[in-house]
């Protein structure tokens, strides 16, 4: 009996545990992007931008997908810029936490689910999914329609 409840439990817990090949195997980051289609992605802050005009100076963020091959620049006089840019307090964490990760594998990104139309290599409709987070991530290269990438791994 006690051998018999120890399989059961084995398997279980065998079952249960999230392995790495696991991850590995997810290969959202191969989506074939298709003009009039609505997608959702995990996108990173890659830093402000900004530029000066006639009238005046904006503001601006630009943000990039896990897969690395999408990229949108939002500024402060987009519809969608006040409720797809990260806080100033999350933006400076980033900052404080990165300031000695120069030339390591490992750093901090911040990321957040984001909703969004995908037409002629151009994001439209923007929708935040969550909440801007703090994870630890690395980059990778992979090759994607004979075109080399660097996508985000996220470790935690």
């Amino acid at each position: 009996m006690k051998k018999v409840l120890f399989m059961i439990f084995t398997v279980i817990l065998f079952c249960g545990c999230d392995k790495d090949s696991e991850k590995e195997t997810n290969n959202s980051y191969l989506t074939e992007y298709v003009t009039g289609r609505e997608y959702s992605q995990t996108f990173y802050y890659g830093g402000n931008c900004g530029y000066i005009s006639s009238d005046g100076g904006h503001n601006g963020s630009y943000f990039e997908s896990i897969c690395g091959r999408l990229r949108v620049s939002l500024y402060d006089y987009d519809s969608d810029f006040a409720t797809i840019d990260p806080t100033r307090e999350l933006k400076s964490e980033l900052e404080e936490l990165n300031k000695n990760s120069k030339n390591k594998e490992l750093k901090y990104y911040l990321t957040a689910n984001i909703h969004f139309l995908y037409s002629n290599g151009q994001l439209q409709n923007l929708s935040l999914i969550t909440d801007w987070k703090i994870v630890i991530g690395k980059m990778e290269e992979y090759v994607y329609n004979k075109q080399i990438y660097n996508r985000l791994i996220v470790i935690e």
